[in-house]
This record gives structure tokens, sequence and C-alpha cells, in this order.
């Protein structure tokens, strides 16, 4: 069974995910951690579009900048 790790650098916010396929190789990425931003808000709401779209996309703002308050 494939099995993915994941830490953080407590000091950086920088996670590293690692992903073993199953085939022995695996991957590892790099993403930086970091507390999401009202300016986020056209980059969240094209990805819940896209991953929510039976259940009408995403939130409007004022539900996004509610839960950042």
């Amino acid at each position: 069974m494939p099995e993915d790790t994941l830490s953080t650098d407590p000091q950086t916010g920088t996670a590293d995910h690692i992903s073993d396929s199953g085939s022995g190789d695996s991957l590892q990425h790099r993403l930086t951690l970091r507390e999401l931003r009202g300016s986020d808000f056209d980059d969240v709401k094209e990805i819940m579009d896209a991953v929510y779209p039976l259940m009408h996309g995403a939130w409007p703002r004022a539900t996004i900048d509610t839960l950042l308050a």
C-alpha cells in the first residue's frame, strides 16, 4: 500500500510531501504554508469552482471574508 508522509518545518512553514506510488519511486513536493488572505479569493474561487461544480462552486466572497475575520 503506498504511503504519503508530510513533515513541516516550524520555522519556515515549508512542508515536505513525499508520495510513494508503490513502484519504489517517490515524489517530493515543497509547499510554503501560510494563512489564507482576502487577496487569495480569486484563486480560491477558481479552485472551488473546479472541484465542487455540483455544489454550486465557490462560496461567496462575503462568506470567505467572514471566515477570515
